[in-house]
């Protein structure tokens, strides 16, 4: 998400930014992608339905404690934030506007999050003012461990190759949920890198 002199491994920020095989996955019977014979098919896959109204809990204003860890074995550096995130489009996606701060830099991203019916999976994509590239993601819902686990593929300028990341976001309860993004260490780990804490504003 974020690249800087020292930032750039923040690719994978998301509201947000869940994976492919969790137990207890939710979404519409089956785990192959749709495919539609009719009219009348389309129309009904093209409808928010149950999986949607599993993101409703994101919608609200949040205030934010961003935690970003530059080393596995440093205490992170903390900063604060805001984040408002609504329903558009009929109910069909969450947008989030996001203004913070990380490593002394003014931070705003702007990122949607819906799920797409066809695919049979969640998906998010993010923007913010520290980077060009636009990030997308897709994953699942674990019913039993409250976690949503997003996977997607960015490239990395400073090895020149793509490398794929992964983000979670943890329900705690309808007033708080955790976002954290991880990073592949060389000998092949998830390294968390940042930890967003979601604290709605009205519970404070």
């Amino acid at each position: 998400m974020l690249i800087g002199s020292n930032t750039l491994k923040i690719v994978a920020i998301i509201l947000p930014t869940l994976i492919v095989t969790q137990v207890g996955c939710i979404g519409p019977s089956g785990t192959e992608p749709v495919r539609v014979t009719s009219t009348s098919e389309w129309v009904a896959i093209s409808k928010p339905g149950a999986a949607h109204q599993l993101l409703d809990p994101f919608a609200g204003e949040w205030d934010l404690k961003i935690s970003h860890y530059s080393k596995p074995d440093v205490a992170p550096s903390v900063s604060r934030g805001t984040s408002k995130v609504s329903w558009i489009l009929g109910d069909r996606f969450l947008q989030e506007d996001l203004t913070g701060e990380i490593d002394g830099e003014k931070f705003i991203g702007v990122g949607l999050m819906g799920y797409d019916n066809s695919k049979r999976k969640f998906t998010t994509v993010w923007v913010d003012n520290m980077n060009t590239a636009i990030a997308d993601s897709e994953g699942d819902y674990s019913t039993e461990q409250h976690l949503f686990t997003f996977t997607s593929k960015i490239w990395d300028p400073l090895v020149g190759r793509e490398r794929q990341s992964k983000s979670t976001v943890r329900l705690v309860s309808e007033d708080k949920y955790i976002f954290t993004s991880f990073d592949k260490a060389a000998y092949g780990e998830d390294v968390r890198v940042f930890e967003i804490e979601y604290l709605k504003k009205q519970a404070r």
